[in-house]
């Protein structure tokens, strides 16, 4: 099965990159700049996150915050049932590292700074228990007394 096949079976119109696949198989992640993945029209003309489920062969865009968003695909739970999103607005400025649980729609923001607004990441991976996220940020305090001026590795434990 090519994972990155639009709705229709056809080819997609842009390349997927970046696959992670789902600890038990059944769904794969993949971000696309493709425009006919799904029938639902592309809004904000950028990087999009989606998932397909493997039994099903379903496949989904998911949006950030809003449909205009650009959003990455990090990871996946075990079950696939949890996404992990690096996500921009249309600008291309950060609003943040969210876990969005795929049957609740629940979100909860993964990277705020001191200041409660979220910074940037850049790779992010969630533990197998679905209990600790850990995300890669040159973002300058993040946490109190961060002053090597470098990129460091965090981990935030979940609710």
């Amino acid at each position: 099965m090519q994972a990155d096949a639009s709705y229709d079976g056809a080819p997609a119109d842009r390349s997927a990159i970046a696959p992670v696949l789902s600890a038990d198989g059944t769904r794969v992640g993949f971000n696309s700049q493709a425009t006919d993945l799904v029938p639902e029209a592309d809004t904000n003309d950028g990087w999009n996150a989606f998932v397909r489920d493997l039994r099903t062969g379903t496949l989904r865009r998911h949006d950030g915050r809003t449909p205009t968003d650009l959003t990455l695909v990090s990871d996946l739970s075990v079950n696939g049932s949890k996404l992990l999103l690096n996500t921009a607005d249309a600008n291309r400025r950060t609003t943040g590292l969210i876990l969005r649980d795929l049957r609740t729609g629940h979100e909860e923001p993964l990277a705020p700074g001191q200041d409660g607004e979220p910074v940037t990441v850049g790779g992010a991976a969630l533990s197998a228990d679905e209990s600790t996220a850990v995300f890669d940020s040159y973002y300058p305090d993040l946490v109190p007394d961060d002053t090597n001026l470098i990129g460091d590795v965090f981990v935030r434990t979940l609710r």
